[in-house]
């Protein structure tokens, strides 16, 4: 609880959660609130409000919407990629840590 109190503290008080991540990579993906709501198995209104609260956090529009559809905006563009990265390195650290596990429960055979 401290760790959480520390880490909001130095983001100002905001905090961003990893659904409303996957909701921005899902909506870039899909080209549609309502179809990645559906996709995501939420409401429209709580993705809406989720990506309204990252989009304030990073304080740059991420989203515009054109003809019909929701595209990134440049600042989406790269800030997803950011996100992207940042996955890309926990799965690491995820798959380093099992692999020190299996390490520590194995055996090695000499000989």
């Amino acid at each position: 609880m401290k760790l959480h109190a520390a880490a909001t503290a130095r983001l100002g008080g905001r905090v961003i959660f990893p659904r409303a991540l996957r909701y921005l990579s899902a909506i870039a993906e899909l080209g549609s609130y309502t179809k990645a709501a559906a996709a995501m198995h939420v409401s429209q209104p709580n993705l809406s409000q989720q990506i309204k609260q990252l989009e304030d956090f990073v304080d740059a529009p991420l989203l515009a919407r054109s003809g019909g559809r929701v595209h990134l905006t440049d600042a989406g563009a790269t800030y997803l990629r950011y996100v992207r990265r940042a996955y890309g390195e926990m799965n690491a650290g995820t798959r380093a840590i099992r692999e020190l596990r299996d390490l520590s429960r194995g055996s090695l055979g000499i000989g």
